[in-house]
């Protein structure tokens, strides 16, 4: 019970945290309650001239600014990861470890009444680690210390766009410098004996 109570709350803190940050950027509704006219939806190739004059337009001060990135935002302001790394991510490629299964980031508040459970969780598949970022870092460090045995691995991350990049050395001792496996590090996962999770995560659909 106590492991499924601590899987709901993690889930739930990661899920408000995110949920509650992406709320300012939802797109305000059609302000005319139904379906837009068909002038509006109508759509037409535009000329030559009428593309030059939009990317002028695009140039001049008030003009509207590239959707941001994580990547970009994190550049922006590097300490803001520990927020943005928040949530639940999947694995873009389904046929690589962790397959289908979740990679969870949560920051767990002191004041939800369970002490215990307070602080940064990593879950990865069926794995538990508490961890610490350090944004300051080049690459980016992420320290990890299992909440099974207490063992301590070192891993670099990297935002690319919307995706998080994640790559965990797990000898305990060295960090990664790389996003990819080696062909030694392919050849010990299919005998059961990983050494490196290398990741490219993307946040999973709502």
């Amino acid at each position: 019970m106590l492991l499924n109570i601590r899987s709901v709350i993690i889930l739930l803190a990661a899920s408000c945290f995110v949920g509650c940050g992406n709320s300012e950027q939802a797109a305000a509704p059609n302000s005319g309650g139904g379906p837009s006219s068909p002038e509006a939806s109508s759509t037409s190739t535009p000329t030559a001239a009428e593309q030059q004059t939009a990317v002028e337009d695009s140039s001049q001060p008030g003009a509207t600014e590239p959707e941001s990135t994580l990547a970009s935002q994190s550049a922006a302001d590097p300490q803001r990861d520990s927020q943005l790394v928040q949530g639940e991510w999947v694995s873009t490629d389904d046929r690589v470890f962790p397959f289908s299964q979740s990679v969870l980031f949560a920051d767990v508040p002191e004041d939800i009444g369970v002490p215990e459970l307070a602080g940064k969780h990593l879950h990865v598949a069926t794995e538990r680690f508490t961890y610490k970022l350090d944004p300051t870092q080049a690459p980016k460090t992420i320290d990890l210390t299992s909440e099974r045995d207490g063992k301590k691995v070192k891993g670099i991350y990297e935002f690319k766009g919307n995706l998080l990049l994640l790559a965990i050395n797990l000898d305990g001792e060295s960090r990664p410098t790389t996003y990819t496996l080696s062909e030694q590090d392919k050849a010990n996962d299919k005998q059961g004996k990983s050494t490196k999770w290398a990741f490219e995560l993307r946040r999973k659909a709502e």
